[in-house]
């Protein structure tokens, strides 16, 4: 139906910006179709995340330019103009033709890059991660509050779950992959469990696990609550701010083509038998705490 508008209206655009335009436009329905009294589609929460889902299986591959003809968007840029139609509307959408759209797609710029498909291995990433957090929380702690003073993480990995026990913190969960020890101030993680999701879906899969217990650890140094679904997602927007932090030209971290993609789908993978959407929120909740952040920056994630 969002092509059938721009036929009739006669936009003129390239093709990743009409396809965009599109779930920008089905977003800015579904948000209607909640609000309106004349129309019987109900659409609650488990729509809202099929409806997410839905479009990560309809992304182009990492390594698609966003000039190609046939260019859809990767994952992230189709959730977030659904989501920005579902939260600005219809007319917002109508801005995408003139510039005013979000593509994340780059091709891939060198042979090795294609070979890895932008992965570094497991055992270099994990120490790499770790260094690049802590150099991240280091600067940005005294932005959620100024007399803070960061103090890093000690790490405890270890085979399998279950992780290192954590007396006197409810919100630990020694199941997960990963977790952060308020009470320690340390960061654990299933050094098996985590491989297996680099392996899965990219190395920034463990970086975004780990960013998770960094994020935390922010949280209780700045005296921020650290558990619940409120807690919880403003850790996603805190990976998403570090994310952000990466893509800037003075970074000594660049990114690959399809990484967004992989923080994305990382955030959205259970990674606990434990985990409900009581505790992590929606899939388009936690969709959208990582859009605050990865464009809003740290600010969007406190306000």
């Amino acid at each position: 139906m969002g092509h059938a508008i721009q036929a009739r209206v006669g936009i003129k655009a390239p093709s990743v910006v009409i396809e965009l335009q599109a779930d920008c436009f089905a977003g800015a329905w579904v948000a209607n179709a909640q609000t309106s009294a004349k129309d019987p589609v109900v659409v609650d929460e488990p729509a809202l995340d099929s409806s997410v889902r839905a479009i990560l299986a309809l992304r182009d591959q990492p390594g698609t330019s966003a000039t190609k003809p046939e260019a859809h968007g990767l994952a992230f840029d189709r959730v977030n103009a659904f989501q920005t139609g579902y939260e600005k509307g219809a007319r917002e959408c109508a801005t995408f033709p003139t510039g005013n759209v979000v593509t994340t797609e780059l091709p891939f710029q060198t042979l090795t890059d294609l070979q890895t498909g932008g992965n570094i291995g497991f055992e270099e990433a994990v120490p790499f991660f770790k260094d690049h957090l802590d150099a991240f929380w280091r600067l940005a702690l005294r932005k959620l509050d100024a007399g803070a003073i960061y103090h890093r993480p000690t790490t405890a990995p270890t085979a399998v779950p279950p992780l290192p026990a954590c007396p006197g913190d409810p919100g630990y969960d020694r199941q997960a992959i990963s977790a952060y020890c308020v009470p320690t101030n340390t960061v654990s993680w299933a050094t098996s469990e985590l491989a297996q999701l680099h392996q899965r879906i990219g190395d920034m899969a463990t970086e975004a696990v780990l960013s998770d217990g960094w994020a935390r650890a922010a949280q209780s140094q700045a005296g921020l609550k650290t558990s619940g679904v409120d807690a919880e997602l403003q850790q996603v927007c805190f990976t998403g701010s570090w994310v952000l932090s990466i893509a800037s030209a003075t970074s000594p971290v660049h990114l690959s083509p399809g990484d967004i993609d992989e923080v994305l789908f990382t955030v959205l993978t259970p990674t606990s038998p434990n985990q409900t959407r009581e505790v992590k929120g929606t899939s388009f909740e936690l969709t959208a705490a990582l859009r605050r952040g990865l464009l809003g920056g740290l600010s969007a994630c406190t306000s």
